[in-house]
């Protein structure tokens, strides 16, 4: 049988920063009443800065037009998050890497997805794929094992 470890951790948003946004011009010319019209590419990145107490998720966003196979935009979005108590969560490994339990990895993936989400239905406005959203995403098949 498993053992269920609980773990209790605290989580506060730092920062939202847009590293960046751009939306570029397509060759050719699509049919925008196709459904599905374009296709989410999703990339997850993390860093702890454990001597402030920091884990940042760093999101990037591609965004591509299924039938012409172009991409359209890309968002890339830094959330700055607080973990406390982090020693409890994170440890460091021999190669200087850090092993985050996948619990609190998770939970910053999924907050930093729902404001992402927000983010992008915003700078879509006015453009051609303003009707598509981001999916919701089952994000415990990631970090969840």
């Amino acid at each position: 049988m498993n053992k269920i470890e609980e773990i209790i951790f605290n989580l506060k948003i730092l920062e939202i920063k847009v590293i960046r946004y751009s939306q570029f011009e397509l060759l050719e010319s699509f049919d925008k009443s196709k459904f599905p019209l374009v296709e989410f590419q999703t990339s997850f990145d993390f860093k702890v800065i454990e001597e402030e107490d920091k884990i940042n998720s760093i999101i990037t966003i591609k965004i591509k037009v299924i039938e012409t196979n172009e991409y359209f935009a890309e968002l890339i979005v830094q959330t700055s998050f607080f973990v406390s108590p982090i020693k409890s969560i994170v440890t460091k490994a021999q190669n200087g890497n850090y092993d985050v339990k996948g619990v609190v990895l998770y939970n910053i993936a999924t907050v930093s997805l729902s404001t992402i989400r927000g983010i992008l239905f915003e700078r879509l406005k006015g453009s051609d794929i303003q009707k598509e959203v981001y999916p919701l995403a089952d994000l415990s098949k990631i970090f969840l094992h």
